[in-house]
């Protein structure tokens, strides 16, 4: 089974609060799922926020369904995505927090083939689907950012007892 997962992470750095969120789909359903909220207190720049949101997005996924053998992630953060696509030991990174993510990533890959793709952010979402469902992770992500408690809204200790 395929999943189709969009994310998308807020930082604002003079206060640092951060946001995530993630658009998750089964291929071929017309269903999907939406959730944010704001990221733990160690995410302090926005590259952290925008991999936390693909970690939370996994996460997400793989407490719906069981059986995934595909997953594609959609971002339009291609640091986010280089994180994820290139594994942990051929990415360089020095940054602590950065290594704790994408460790916890790799973890839930095991056993998934991974698909990555960019997706251009703050275009029209009238251009296509892919800018549709961005637009809407973003705004989403920003609530998380602002701590605003919806019902799509998680918690970060929500996120990690999935």
């Amino acid at each position: 089974m395929k999943v189709l997962l969009y994310t998308d992470g807020s930082m604002d750095v003079p206060s640092e609060k951060g946001g995530w969120a993630a658009w998750i789909q089964r291929e071929r359903e017309s269903s999907w799922d939406v959730r944010y909220g704001r990221c733990p207190a160690y995410v302090k720049q926005a590259n952290h926020a925008e991999l936390f949101a693909v970690y939370a997005g996994l996460k997400l996924a793989h407490s719906k369904w069981s059986d995934i053998r595909t997953i594609r992630v959609c971002s339009d953060s291609v640091t986010a995505l280089r994180h994820v696509s290139k594994g942990i030991l051929r990415m360089r990174s020095r940054d602590p927090v950065m290594l704790r993510i994408r460790t916890k990533i790799q973890d839930m890959l095991v056993g998934c083939h991974l698909q990555t793709a960019h997706v251009k952010s703050h275009q029209d979402p009238a251009i296509g689907i892919d800018h549709y469902i961005n637009d809407r992770v973003d705004s989403f992500a920003e609530r998380g950012r602002r701590g605003v408690i919806g019902p799509h809204h998680m918690t970060a200790t929500e996120v990690f007892d999935l």
